[in-house]
Order: structure tokens, then sequence, then C-alpha cells
């Protein structure tokens, strides 16, 4: 139930009953039984066209876990400052095992900053955010990154290892990513770690730029 929520989770169009099945590699009445006893408790809904999606009910769950964040409590004020400043959006994101975890948007309305919570994962191989985290991160998780296969999200993802790590050493001595349409098309942008005392990244910023703003002393970086 857990991994087909994670399934869920990442699939805006959501997942028929034998896609859910083709996933999880179970039998279609499994699968079947299983989403049937998720909807029962509210866990996931049935849209007109038969395709499953994760219920709005579930929302408090997320709602919860991203409370336990610290980093919120102590970067958000600073974030929503500098928002007005580059006059466009900044995403959070967190680590996680296998991915970072892009939890929270803050934009303008007018003269006003607000915050919408975000939850996709992002690759930490073709994300800014990811891209970010993991090249201050600890040799460990580097090297498991490094070690895995790479998956492909455009013709720009970089899925070769030592390409990888050149990048990430470029990472660490700008202090800053790049993404150049490398998780999705048309998706250029530019992210920071979050550093504790230690120096090891808790979180991670990212906003939009253009390849002419991927410079140490542009504005927006």
């Amino acid at each position: 139930s857990v991994t087909l929520l994670q399934l869920l989770a990442v699939r805006d169009d959501g997942l028929s009953v034998s896609e859910a099945a083709q996933l999880l590699r179970v039998s279609t009445s499994s699968a079947s039984r299983t989403l049937q006893g998720m909807r029962e408790v509210g866990a996931v809904v049935r849209d007109e066209d038969g395709r499953l999606h994760i219920a709005v009910g579930m929302w408090p769950l997320g709602a919860a876990a991203l409370r336990q964040i610290p980093i919120r409590r102590v970067a958000l004020p600073a974030i929503a400052t500098m928002v007005p400043e580059i006059g466009r959006p900044v995403n959070v994101g967190v680590p996680d095992l296998d991915n970072a975890i892009s939890v929270e948007r803050l934009d303008l309305l007018g003269r006003m900053v607000f915050s919408s919570p975000f939850g996709k994962r992002v690759p930490y191989h073709a994300g800014t955010l990811g891209k970010a985290i993991l090249a201050f991160a600890g040799e460990s998780l580097r090297m498991r990154i490094l070690g895995s296969k790479l998956a492909r999200f455009t013709e720009r993802t970089i899925t070769d290892p030592e390409k990888l790590e050149i990048e990430l050493a470029e990472t660490r001595r700008l202090g800053f990513s790049k993404n150049r349409a490398e998780f999705r098309e048309g998706g250029y942008a530019v992210g920071v770690p979050l550093l504790n005392s230690k120096g090891i990244p808790v979180g991670a910023l990212s906003t939009p730029a253009s390849e002419e703003e991927m410079a140490p002393a542009n504005h927006v970086v």
C-alpha cells in the first residue's frame, strides 16, 4: 500500500489497476484488492475515467511531515525576504534516501510572498535541488548515487558517473548547482545548498534562471 502511494505521488495522471499491477509486479486481482482496501479507508480515489489518485484526505499526513522539518522554521523568513529581490519563485528541498524532496515553493502574489507545499521527488543526479545537496553530501551518499543506474529524463541528463562526479566537483567549487534542462525540457535553474554548522547539507534552494544568469557574480545566484 505504501509503495502504491509512492507511485501515485509522482503520477499526475493517476494509475489504472493494470498499470499498478505491472509496476508492483503482482497480479491484477492482487492489485485490485489492495486498491479497493485503500479506497475504503479514504487513501485513494477513482476519477471519472477509472484512474486512481491519492485522496485529498491523505493531506494531513504530508502536512504533519512538513511541520517536522526544522530548516523551514530557520530558513523560511530569510527566503521570504529574498523572493521579492529576485522577483521569481524559490523552491525549498530536503535530502531523502534516494532523491531530494521539493517540499515547498515560495512565490510572489503582488507584494505578498506566499508559500505552497510541493512534495515532489527530485533526482540527485538531475534536479537542481538534488545536485546542490549531493555535491556537498557525505561520501557514502555520493558513492551510492554514483554507483547506481542514473535514469535519463531528457537528452541533457547526465547518466555517466564520471561526468556527474566532474559536475559535482564544479558545483562544490562554485558553491551552486546548475540545471540545464536535465530533469525536464526547458527547466533551467540554479540551486544552493543549506548547510548546517558542520557543513552538512540539510536542504537546498533553487530558482529558475537563464543560462546567462548561471554565473557566480550574477544577482540571482
